[in-house]
């Protein structure tokens, strides 16, 4: 099984992949582009969203959940704005999301201002910036999230996490994640593992195919922003061309699947 996965952010983040994108696109454009080329294809992706996005942007949210196929998923609501706020909590209480109190406020407005656009419930999540801390899993949990997907590392297997307030399927990044591997942030180019989405793309495929050697379920992230600023979803659309639709799952359908399996 295989799950095609992207987040998009509200365009006051301002991140490095934001001012790439050309003159009048934002993140939601370049999504309903990168939701166009997956529905063709008979795919239905899961979008994790932060919460911002959908108060400032609601009309153009609302019209991707209304007009395309695919799942709406958590991203945090201010993405670990004030940075200030969130590096004190890093360094002092060595919590990257802040207090268990405030990390609770953020899922929950998250939730509410998504659930305002959804056509369905919310039961995906994704931190930004993969962030995650001693208290995100429970948390998650406790406001009825059924999966996290906060790690990257390939090949890794999805897997259950037990908390207080009921289990969590871990959905592990285990195919190379986009944006590090093309761009990292302004100023840290050299750094790219690729010299062009192309190549990205084909080892993305590679991957899938090692992990199907061992059946184990494929996640993909290639952000719409940086699809568009890499090669304005060429490299995209040739991977989507590639993917076998009839394995290709939402991440709720795809704990469904595993959740009906037997564990070892």
């Amino acid at each position: 099984m295989i799950a095609l996965t992207g987040d998009i952010h509200h365009m006051t983040l301002r991140n490095p992949d934001q001012a790439r994108l050309p003159r009048g696109i934002t993140e939601v454009s370049a999504c309903e582009e990168y939701l166009d080329v997956a529905n063709e294809a008979a795919i239905e992706p899961t979008i994790y969203a932060s919460g911002r996005l959908a108060q400032k942007e609601h009309s153009a949210l609302s019209h991707l959940c209304q007009n395309f196929r695919f799942e709406l998923g958590g991203h945090t609501y201010t993405c670990m704005k004030p940075r200030l706020l969130y590096a004190f909590s890093r360094r002092v209480l060595r919590r990257a999301n802040g207090p268990r109190f405030c990390q609770s406020v953020d899922i929950a407005r998250t939730l509410d201002a998504l659930a305002a656009v959804a056509c369905a419930p919310i039961r995906s999540w994704r931190n930004h910036a993969y962030s995650q801390d001693c208290n995100t899993v429970s948390l998650l949990a406790r406001h009825g999230m059924r999966s996290v997907s906060n790690q990257v590392a390939t090949g890794a297997c999805v897997a259950p996490i037990d908390t207080p307030y009921g289990r969590v399927w871990n959905i592990p990044v285990n195919t190379p994640p986009d944006h590090e591997s093309l761009h990292p942030d302004i100023g840290d180019e050299g750094n790219s593992k690729f010299s062009d989405a192309s190549q990205w793309a084909a080892e993305v495929l590679r991957q899938i195919e090692r992990n199907e050697l061992t059946s184990t379920p494929s996640v993909i992230l290639a952000h719409p922003a940086c699809m568009a600023v890499a090669d304005g979803m060429v490299a995209l659309k040739w991977l989507i061309s590639h993917l076998p639709a009839r394995k290709c799952v939402t991440v709720s359908r795809l704990v469904d699947s595993v959740m009906s399996r037997p564990l070892p």
